[in-house]
């Protein structure tokens, strides 16, 4: 979770694994790869790996790739699919400085059965006290989260939205769930509305609220788009997003959108971007 990602940088830094696959019993895999929590919901959100994706504020690092993942993912069945996995945690201090080892574990219950969908995410992180992987917090602290998201296909427009909660207990939790320890809740509403075959305007808000007790410490996000298909496989784009902090907030721009995360430069002051590119799939 968090800055406990598999690293961006040298060999095999995306989902690189080993598994086996069958039509019927679903797929067993080894390696890193994306939790269920994280597969849960990620394609609810119609700006997601952009800069409008709403990871800027949600999630809290829980959505995430993560290395030493064993998970296994069922064939759809009537519309619905499920996913678990559990997540090793690495040492990097010698065996006997590692008094507590990090894990997780991580659920995905997903029914898709157009024009309805709805997700359910679950995910539950021990950390440890070595310092890489999930070990990025102090050993014994716990983070747990839950979502629940869906859309609905109208045909000219779909409408979707994801509620959160996330939750952190110990006395010295790590950065990344710093003023967690009681609750922290999230939610988003979206939309993509067909202007005609070719062109989409897609919209979306999505607010964060306190964490734990420490006050102001919420944020909002507000993010529109113009999709232009110049053909199956091309597309023209435009999306502006602007996050909008409470006074002790320090929210920026999601990582996966700008390669570093962008934060905003005091507390309390807002970051907004805007893009125009063109995506060609071959």
């Amino acid at each position: 979770p968090g800055t406990n990602k598999a690293p961006k940088t040298g060999f095999a830094s995306r989902n690189s694994f080993l598994g086996l696959k069958s039509e019927g019993m679903g797929t067993v895999l080894m390696g890193i790869h994306d939790t269920p929590y994280k597969i849960a919901t990620r394609h609810l959100d119609p700006f997601g790996d952009g800069i409008g994706d709403n990871r800027a504020i949600m999630g809290k690092g829980h959505d995430s790739r993560l290395s030493n993942v064993l998970a296994y993912i069922s064939p759809s069945m009537n519309g619905f699919t499920v996913a678990a996995a559990y997540v090793a945690g690495a040492n990097v201090l010698p065996a006997a400085a590692v008094t507590t080892k990090g894990d997780a574990v991580s659920l995905a219950l997903m029914y898709d059965q157009n024009p309805f969908k709805v997700h359910f995410g679950y995910q539950s992180v021990k950390f440890g006290d070595a310092g890489t992987g999930l070990l990025a917090g102090t050993g014994g602290d716990k983070t747990t989260a839950w979502k629940l998201g869906g859309s609905y296909d109208f045909g000219m427009a779909t409408i979707g939205a994801i509620y959160e909660h996330i939750g952190s207990s110990g006395t010295a939790v790590g950065s990344t769930y710093a003023n967690d320890a009681k609750k922290h809740n999230d939610w988003t509403l979206n939309g993509v509305i067909k202007v005609n075959g070719s062109d989409a305007v897609k919209l979306a808000y999505v607010k964060v609220g306190d964490t734990g007790n420490v006050v102001s410490t919420g944020a909002k996000q507000t993010s529109i788009g113009y999709d232009h298909n110049m053909s199956k496989r091309t597309k023209l784009y435009f999306v502006y997003t602007h996050v909008s902090n409470d006074s002790a907030a320090t929210y920026g721009l999601a990582d996966t959108s700008t390669g570093n995360p962008t934060a905003a430069g005091a507390a309390g002051q807002s970051v907004h971007a805007f893009g125009v590119g063109i995506k060609h799939a071959f």
